[in-house]
């Protein structure tokens, strides 16, 4: 999953001499979308906090915030023609290992389409590991 935090607005309360100076501050990463993963329940958790880098007291409302989710899917294509097993991907780093938990190892040289003889190791796993 990739979340993407469109914006969020604050007030910022900075007291001098007595006062409270409220302003209103955007931020968003629009352009700079940050990628995430859920955990194997499919649970996600946003927290949301500030370092103001000031040594007084600044207080924040946060008025709005808008996250928006998109599931990032890559399938790996697999084909056979004859002995050679055919994968392909659009992004990600290919990894193989001898069994499905088994210790996975990147193949850094591969891109799509990857073709593998089956007769030199007739049982392999394949799995494509985001960048």
């Amino acid at each position: 999953m990739k979340a993407l935090m469109h914006s969020f607005s604050a007030r910022s309360e900075n007291r001098t001499n007595g006062t409270a100076n409220y302003v209103l501050i955007e931020r968003n990463n629009i352009g700079r979308p940050m990628k995430t993963w859920t955990s194997a329940s499919g649970e996600l958790w946003l927290l949301v906090g500030t370092d103001s880098g000031f040594e007084g007291t600044t207080s924040l409302y946060y008025t709005k915030i808008i996250v928006q989710l998109e599931v990032v899917t890559n399938p790996v294509r697999i084909a056979r023609e004859g002995q050679t097993i055919v994968l392909e991907w659009n992004t990600g780093v290919l990894q193989a290992a001898a069994t499905p938990i088994g210790d996975w190892a990147d193949l850094p040289n591969a891109t799509s389409p990857w073709r593998e003889d089956t007769t030199t190791e007739p049982r392999k796993f394949w799995r494509v590991r985001a960048n």
